[in-house]
């Protein structure tokens, strides 16, 4: 058999095509994986720090109580910030909290930016006493 021959049939053959493709894409499929649980780990903890300052506006006593409350919440370690102040009946609460502590695969994309939930109450317990 002449040599381009070979080369001829070589070209042909399509044995093993499917793995070097699938070996091609597997990658990406990986990488939209890791993508899509960051963001519904985002989403979640999206929720839960809305709850925090939620819970933290309704019924304080103190705005300290409130800050310790929501601090509390995270994990010892954590580097989240909260901020509770009472203005004019209203209570204004804002928790934050690293991106780098909510994802898993993607933590090299997020850089310093941070994941945060603010929230405006009317004040209960001032609202309770004056009426």
């Amino acid at each position: 058999m002449s040599v381009f021959k070979r080369i001829r049939a070589l070209l042909q053959d399509r044995e093993g095509s499917t793995t070097v493709e699938f070996a091609l894409w597997l990658p990406i499929f990986f990488m939209i994986f890791g993508v899509a649980t960051d963001a519904a780990l985002l989403m979640h903890k999206q929720t839960q720090l809305i709850d925090m300052a939620r819970t933290a506006s309704l019924g304080i006593a103190t705005e300290a109580e409130a800050e310790a409350f929501v601090r509390s919440q995270f994990a010892p370690d954590s580097a989240g910030a909260a901020a509770v102040s009472i203005n004019g009946g209203y209570v204004n609460a804002s928790v934050s909290l690293p991106f780098s502590e909510v994802v898993i695969f993607s933590f090299f994309l997020t850089g310093d930016n941070s994941l945060s939930a603010s929230i405006t109450m009317v004040d209960e317990a001032a609202a309770s006493a004056s009426s």
